[in-house]
């Protein structure tokens, strides 16, 4: 297991939370409660999403999100930088943080639990990424795009902003949300070889 130092962990206040476009949030009972318009379909197609809430600040990698939510019918989607993963189907996407991928999609097991909690960890090493849904590992690359792009390096030192989304008409319910910043690595381990030991 690789030592991972802590650089900067971010509990973010779920009332920072800054809605954009026409998305409506409430707090009831410490749980940021979420919706959307409709978007255009044009624009989801594309990757490109203008209802949604985002955090306060711009995270740097390496770092691991934890987000703990409930969506009461597909489809959730959280975005890093120009990234997005959608959860809540059989077959969610993977958009690059950096720019979306050239060539084939790329796609991961993104269901989740309808109107149950959920707990999503996402983590953005240098050289690795990693998606894990209630315990288990859903994902793992070490081949994304935003590992070889030039352009990382500065896209990296100005920071990404994290957003969250939905589909028209889906009820989110956002429990918690914390990003860990890492000074070398966020530690990736595969929840398979623990199991084995």
């Amino acid at each position: 297991m690789q030592e991972c130092c802590v650089m900067n962990e971010h509990m973010i206040n779920l009332t920072q939370l800054q809605p954009h476009g026409q998305t409506y949030t409430e707090i009831r009972d410490g749980v940021l409660c979420l919706s959307s318009a409709k978007e255009n379909p044009f624009n989801v197609c594309k990757g490109i999403r203008k209802y949604y809430v985002e955090a306060p600040d711009r995270y740097r990698l390496p770092l691991r999100i934890d987000i703990s939510v409930k969506v009461d019918s597909p489809a959730l989607f959280i975005m890093l930088g120009d990234g997005s993963l959608d959860f809540g189907n059989r077959r969610g996407r993977v958009d690059d943080i950096c720019g979306p991928h050239s060539g084939k999609n790329v796609f991961f097991n993104s269901r989740i639990s309808i109107n149950e909690f959920s707990d999503i960890t996402l983590i953005y090493d240098l050289k690795e990424m990693q998606i894990i849904v209630n315990g288990e590992e859903r994902y793992y690359s070490s081949n994304e795009k935003y590992m070889r792009t030039k352009a990382f390096a500065a896209m990296n030192k100005e920071g990404f902003p994290l957003k969250i989304s939905c589909d028209n008409r889906v009820d989110v319910q956002i429990r918690q949300v914390c990003v860990t910043e890492y000074d070398d690595t966020a530690g990736i381990v595969h929840l398979a070889d623990i199991a084995e030991e």
